[in-house]
């Protein structure tokens, strides 16, 4: 199905008074009522997708459920408690969230499985004008790569090697396996589907403590970034043959990864298991995922 931007001009007929001699019977028409002016167009939005979907970073973490087909049977879902691009387009007077179905740690499966069984999400798909979600993440063990090549790991240098050389085939997998799930997407909705990218998590210049410790080498850095820009290039390629939109959002993080003056990536040293490390946070939602979502959405064009 290709993906376009709808286009629903709302045409506003005025209707005048019309006096219809009708000279058998000798009588008037009554006048017709003017119509009233129709309403913006409203976009009805679904949330799809992984963690950074679903708001971790922005604080507590809570338990959600996803209903699926079977009888009694439910997907555990977790998603953050604060705001992020997805709650504050929802905010918007013309948009309505007509179903939330990120959940951290999917797979580009779990997504698939999600958009096949949910009824609630495939209810949601066939009206939406929007599909938003990230994907791929999860598929590359892309946060264990970065910890793995911190100073965080023991045996940082033998576990970091191992895991970047072999991203390249991790990378092609999650590629491959994120088109089949926009294609499932694309088959289940008319609305414009837009995948948005992950961002560089440590500046390039590395990461050091005040106290001198250096958590990740510059080296290292570029390392990771690389990967992360080859992911973003390969999931590209496999959603956008399938109809969807890739958005980066590289250039919108870019001085605000770990190591600078105003990261907008969480890292809490103090608690190294928080499942908000990593993620964006509040800024990073509202200041770099926000825009680049909106930079390619045209509420009045998707409405209805």
């Amino acid at each position: 199905m290709p993906r376009t931007f709808l286009r629903r001009a709302v045409s506003l007929l005025a209707a005048g008074s019309a006096a219809v001699g009708l000279a058998l019977a000798g009588a008037s028409a009554t006048a017709a009522k003017p119509l009233e002016p129709a309403g913006p167009p409203q976009v009805d939005h679904v949330n799809l997708g992984d963690s950074y979907s679903a708001a971790f970073g922005t604080g507590g973490v809570a338990l959600t459920s996803l209903q699926t087909v079977a009888p009694g049977v439910s997907l555990p879902c977790f998603q953050g408690a604060g705001p992020d691009h997805v709650s504050a387009l929802d905010g918007h007077p013309r948009v309505t969230l007509v179903a939330d179905a990120a959940c951290g740690g999917a797979t580009t499966a779990d997504i698939r499985t999600i958009v096949q069984s949910v009824p609630a999400v495939q209810a949601g798909l066939t009206e939406a004008e929007l599909v938003s979600l990230t994907l791929g993440g999860n598929d590359v063990a892309w946060v264990e790569t970065l910890v793995q090549c911190s100073a965080f790991a023991d045996l940082a240098e033998v576990a970091c090697d191992v895991l970047v050389g072999t991203a390249p085939m991790r990378i092609a997998g999650a590629a491959a396996s994120a088109g089949q799930t926009i294609a499932t997407v694309d088959a289940a909705t008319d609305g414009t589907i837009v995948v948005l990218g992950y961002p560089h998590l440590v500046e390039p210049t590395g990461l050091t403590l005040p106290n001198g410790v250096v958590l990740m080498t510059a080296e290292r850095a570029v390392e990771i970034n690389a990967l992360t820009d080859a992911l973003n290039a390969a999931l590209k390629a496999a959603v956008e043959s399938q109809g969807a939109t890739f958005v980066d959002v590289t250039d919108r993080f870019a001085g605000h990864g770990l190591g600078s003056a105003d990261p907008w990536i969480a890292l809490d040293l103090q608690n190294p298991t928080d499942p908000n490390n990593l993620h964006p946070t509040v800024d990073g939602y509202l200041e770099g995922y926000r825009p680049a979502l909106m930079s390619e959405v045209s509420i009045g064009r998707l409405g209805r």
